[in-house]
């Protein structure tokens, strides 16, 4: 059974425009829209520190989209941790209404696993 952080991000756009898929920007091929990178990635950050403590999150690379259909999107985001060493977690999005979902997980779902250097 794999265990997945399960984060809301319920909002409401307040523009026109707010969910164009994979035009997030220029280095992001997402589903998620520009305003809630920031909140997604702070979700990959979240996943990412509790499994390396002594590594922690130093900023969001890339994303890239694996599969994706109407209302939803499977989706690896890469990241920076400490020492320029990069690591990689699947991200399935969920598009609602009122905004998305997002759940974390390592890239072979497999549970968090803490590691220390």
């Amino acid at each position: 059974m794999r265990k997945l952080l399960i984060i809301s991000v319920a909002t409401l756009f307040l523009f026109t425009g707010a969910f164009v898929p994979g035009i997030a920007a220029d280095k992001y091929q997402t589903m998620v829209p520009v305003g809630q990178i920031s909140e997604v990635t702070q979700h990959v950050q979240l996943w990412h520190n509790k499994q390396y403590p002594d590594c922690k999150f130093v900023s969001l690379l890339g994303t890239k989209v694996v599969k994706q259909t109407k209302d939803t999107s499977d989706e690896i985001w890469t990241i920076l941790g400490c020492d320029h060493k990069q690591f990689q977690y699947r991200v399935f999005i969920k598009q609602f209404f009122s905004g998305i979902s997002s759940e974390v997980s390592n890239l072979d779902y497999s549970p968090v696993k803490v590691h220390k250097q």
